[in-house]
């Protein structure tokens, strides 16, 4: 079994220097876990995960790679389970690869911190084994935006960050995300009635909602729940958590 891990990239046996362009491993088919975060490679080349089929674990977090955009190359790696790439400059749009028809063992996505913009893929619907999903922070432009509609059906999440975004419309039904224990959705557009599917998860042990345009009663999240969602930021038509909206209240979607 062959590893790479950050001590051996930062060691003078491998012969990179910090602010090399990263060396293709392309062809490497028994290497199982790539770890090159926290290093100063310059750019990142597109066949680099080329045969790869027995990677399951890549942590590519924290260079200072020129623009780049995801390759093509990663389907090559059908085993992955860990996919992570946080604040390493990727640009376009999310790959609507990172499904379970391409890598049916998928369980983390982090990508939070690069410059994706666009939407959520509609391919996530086919990512059932996502567990841990972080798209927080991008710092495109526009950010991530759309609906997050799609979340509806990756059912084995137990972590979604997605703030410091733009994404809109109202947000999903969560009855069957039952594993759900970090929701952080603070700093969008959201907009809408915050469901009672998410009210009755009794998985839930955080949830941040602030500065949305989210509407209707103040929800009132069960004790224990550490919960922020500054109703000055959202537009909640009373104060008081559990409290019905007067009749004569309309709500926007």
């Amino acid at each position: 079994m062959l590893k790479l891990r950050e001590s051996l990239v930062n060691s003078s046996n491998i012969g990179w220097s910090g602010s090399d362009p990263l060396p293709s491993l392309s062809g490497l088919s028994s290497l199982e876990v790539v770890y090159l975060n926290d290093n100063d490679f310059t750019s990142f080349p597109s066949d680099f995960f080329e045969g790869m089929t027995s990677l399951t674990s890549v942590s590519l977090d924290y260079n200072p790679f020129q623009p780049w955009e995801i390759p093509l190359s990663l389907k090559s790696a059908t085993a992955l389970k860990d996919f992570s790439a946080n604040g390493a400059n990727i640009t376009g749009t999310i790959p609507d690869f990172f499904n379970n028809d391409v890598f049916p063992g998928l369980e983390s996505l982090h990508l939070a911190m690069n410059s994706f913009e666009g939407g959520l893929p509609v391919n996530f619907s086919r990512a059932a084994s996502i567990t841990s999903l972080w798209l927080n922070g991008q710092k495109s432009n526009s950010g991530l935006n759309g609906t997050i509609a799609v979340l509806q059906n990756m059912t084995a999440l137990t972590e979604i960050w997605l703030h410091g975004n733009d994404l809109t419309g109202p947000l999903p039904e969560f009855t069957g995300l039952v594993g759900l224990q970090k929701l952080s959705l603070r700093d969008n557009q959201f907009t809408g009635i915050v469901p009672q599917s998410l009210l009755n998860l009794s998985s839930l042990s955080v949830v941040n909602l602030t500065n949305n345009l989210l509407q209707g009663p103040t929800p009132e999240f069960p004790k224990g729940i550490r919960v922020d969602m500054n109703s000055g930021s959202n537009r909640f038509c009373t104060p008081n958590p559990g409290v019905a909206c007067n009749h004569s209240v309309i709500f926007c979607y």
